[in-house]
């Protein structure tokens, strides 16, 4: 574009060649009077050679060019000279100007371009992120992995939605709204995009998931094959003494008093007798789950056996003695009980096995070229 440009305005020599009154379009003068003689001629006239070449450019640019300088400007050819300059020096020492705010393309999936917005947009969220925690080259290194991660979301979508197209499959209005009555539409998406996620699930569902069948006999299989996999979980009957101590001062006594109970606890000794000779009490937990339980009293249950009390155990809230008593062991569930759990993991992973085996199959039918 530029070059065209500079060709269209000729160099200031031609110029002054083209616009030389000593030429036949000049009447009165010959073509052999030289510039020499002319400006020789004009100085005796009382003019000089500047002046004498530009009362042609007045001329020429009418009443508003008043002076040769507004002449000079005044012309078109100066002008487009002036520009294709300007824009040559613009992408030689303003090189992002031209690359790094400029749109460009990031990657080609078969007939369509998915460009440096499209990429900055889906990101933008996410560099404000990890500059808040990272920087200089560590924060580089982070975000151009995240850069490739969402650039290959974005092919991985340009496809879905060229597959969708070319099997006839669209989203209504009607599909629309009839979602977002159950369903409202997120803060962070737009109905438009709301509905290319339709578009996409009706996609998967068509080309994945109607493929994808699991038989009784498969379910039953699985359950005979895992029977850790769908038991009740086991059940603790337990006891604890608690010391109250918020402070790090109460939490010293509530140390040494449960250290001393500890210490003077044997199993032939009940626990409710034991604790009254210190002045505590014993509470009853009852039957619970691991999952019922503040993780420092898990994790201290876990290496306990029945019929045994804990060493001191810290919480935030104080210290614990905890007497394990008894176990209810696992039980096994009945299969009717467990078979649409059964169904639906097997349908999750054989949903992503086949899901994945066909986007493999997209790519590599289709022409994809990263430029990024």
């Amino acid at each position: 574009m530029y070059d065209s440009l500079i060709r269209q305005a000729p160099s200031k020599i031609d110029r002054l060649n083209n616009s030389d009154p000593c030429t036949t379009d000049s009447p009165g003068k010959p073509n052999n009077f030289s510039e020499q003689d002319y400006s020789k001629n004009s100085v005796q006239q009382g003019r000089s050679p500047f002046g004498a070449r530009s009362v042609r450019s007045v001329r020429e640019h009418g009443t508003r060019a008043r002076t040769p300088l507004a002449a000079f400007f005044n012309s078109p050819k100066i002008i487009l000279r002036w520009l294709g300059a300007f824009c040559l020096l613009s992408l030689i020492f303003w090189p992002t100007v031209g690359m790094g705010y400029t749109d460009r393309i990031v990657a080609i999936v078969n007939k369509e371009v998915i460009t440096w917005f499209d990429l900055e947009d889906e990101t933008r969220d996410e560099y404000s992120r990890l500059k808040a925690k990272f920087s200089g080259e560590e924060l580089e290194r982070r975000y151009t992995q995240k850069q490739r991660e969402v650039l290959n979301d974005l092919i991985v979508e340009r496809l879905q939605l060229q597959e969708a197209k070319s099997k006839g499959l669209s989203v209504t209005q009607d599909e629309i709204d009839a979602t977002l009555r159950r369903t409202p539409l997120p803060a962070t998406q737009t109905e438009e995009e709301f509905g290319q996620q339709l578009l996409l699930k009706k996609l998967f569902d068509f080309s994945v998931r109607r493929n994808v069948v699991i038989e009784e006999e498969e379910l039953r299989r699985y359950y005979n094959a895992n029977p850790t996999l769908f038991h009740t979980p086991p059940e603790y009957q337990l006891k604890h003494i608690f010391f109250e101590a918020s402070k790090e001062d109460d939490r010293t006594r509530a140390r040494a008093k449960a250290q001393a109970i500890y210490e003077d606890w044997l199993p032939e000794i009940a626990l409710k007798d034991l604790a009254a000779q210190h002045a505590q009490s014993v509470r009853e937990l009852g039957w619970v789950q691991e999952k019922d339980l503040l993780t420092p009293l898990e994790h201290a249950l876990q290496e306990m056996i029945p019929g045994t009390l804990s060493r001191p155990i810290e919480t935030p809230t104080g210290v614990h003695l905890l007497l394990y008593d008894d176990v209810k062991k696992p039980q096994p569930h009945l299969f009717e009980r467990v078979e649409r759990d059964i169904r639906a993991k097997l349908l999750k992973e054989r949903g992503e096995e086949a899901y994945n085996e066909w986007m493999n199959k997209l790519k590599q039918q289709a022409f994809i070229d990263i430029k990024l």
